[in-house]
């Protein structure tokens, strides 16, 4: 079993047109539902002061503000009854297991009053049962499609759910997700200019002030993380500052093994006392770049989580032969806390922002 998610906040006037145009989609693109349930979802304060989502079954729609639909694969013969005439006119069921693939579309709660009218739209589907990860994302992306060039999307993305934590970064905008719909302004603030951020993807359109990418698109679950690895990589060099979250080393099953390069950048050349501080060397050519797995040993190293050679570091500094490769690999190791420095000659300079 693979379980995924597809979430989008569409723009759209109420629950009930929202409703009535998903159950269509759901049946062009999918299977036609073949049981559905209103729900009424609210904040409930915890006794620690803490709040979580608490829905309520309802019998209508106009008393929800969450509509629950339950379909199945062609596989297993999932049949329904399509809304007609502008009526949600499904069969009734119990709620749907944890595993089983249903469509949530949920009324969204804009940040201020003035926000306009959205829903949530949350696909959760087993990949398995739609022929894995390529043909269910071709689903999703015709889907997508549609509503982007009705102009309704203000955000999406697509990744699977649950299971073991990759380790590596997490740069903005971006996160574990193979598809991703997302503003340009908001790509310019991240990443300084749209071309830098869809370079590290392997697909990319624009629809209006809306950009899709997509990346990874793998079977095989591998090849899959290691071309989402090298993409996070790719960002987290171009990111903001201190934007990217690094993920650290979890031992399976919780976490994902790391896998080290054959022929890593990042060589020990000293340990230095006091502290100690650990310097690395870093040889690289031009097209060449740290594999994020070895920043990863590194925020391991730095925040005490690993030692070396039995004793815990105070500090972390890499040391490049010339400046331009320095600049162009120091945003994750900055990130991380190492310090980065060029040599020059029997001296060293250190990079900083």
């Amino acid at each position: 079993m693979l379980r995924c998610e597809w979430k989008a906040l569409l723009l759209a006037p109420g629950l009930d047109v929202a409703g009535i145009r998903a159950i269509d989609q759901l049946g062009r693109y999918f299977a036609t539902p073949i049981a559905s349930r209103f729900f009424k979802v609210r904040a409930e304060t915890l006794d620690d002061g803490s709040t979580r989502a608490h829905s309520t079954p309802v019998e209508g729609l106009s008393a929800a503000n969450r509509l629950e639909l339950l379909f199945a694969s062609p596989d297993e013969g999932g049949t329904g009854t399509k809304a007609t005439g502008g009526v949600l006119d499904l069969p009734t069921g119990d709620e749907p297991e944890d595993d089983g693939d249903r469509l949530l579309v949920e009324t969204a709660m804009g940040p201020t009053a003035s926000s306009p009218s959205a829903v949530w739209l949350i696909l959760e589907v087993d990949a398995d049962r739609w022929g894995g990860i390529p043909p269910l994302l071709d689903r999703i992306l015709d889907w997508s499609r549609e509503e982007l060039e009705a102009g309704r999307v203000l955000g999406a993305r697509f990744a699977t759910k649950g299971g073991a934590t990759m380790p590596g970064p997490e740069p903005p905008l971006a996160g574990d997700a193979l598809m991703l719909c997302v503003e340009v302004n908001g790509v310019e603030r991240e990443y300084g200019t749209l071309e830098r951020y869809v370079g590290a993807f392997d697909q990319h359109e624009r629809f209006g002030s809306v950009v899709r990418v997509t990346r990874a698109i793998e079977a095989d679950v591998r090849m899959r993380r290691r071309r989402l690895l090298d993409s996070n990589g790719a960002l987290a060099r171009i990111a903001r500052p201190r934007r990217t979250l690094w993920i650290p080393p979890i031992p399976p099953p919780l976490g994902v093994a790391l896998e080290r390069p054959d022929r890593p950048a990042l060589k020990l050349s000293a340990t230095r006392d006091p502290g100690p501080i650990a310097e690395y060397t870093c040889s690289l050519t031009k097209t060449q770049h740290i594999d994020p797995a070895e920043i990863a040993v590194l925020q391991a190293l730095i925040s005490n989580a690993e030692p070396l050679d039995g004793r815990h570091v105070a500090g972390v500094s890499v040391f490049f032969d010339d400046e331009e490769t320095a600049r162009r690999e120091m945003r994750p190791l900055r990130d991380v806390g190492a310090r980065v420095f060029v040599r020059e000659g029997e001296h060293s300079r250190e990079i900083v922002d």
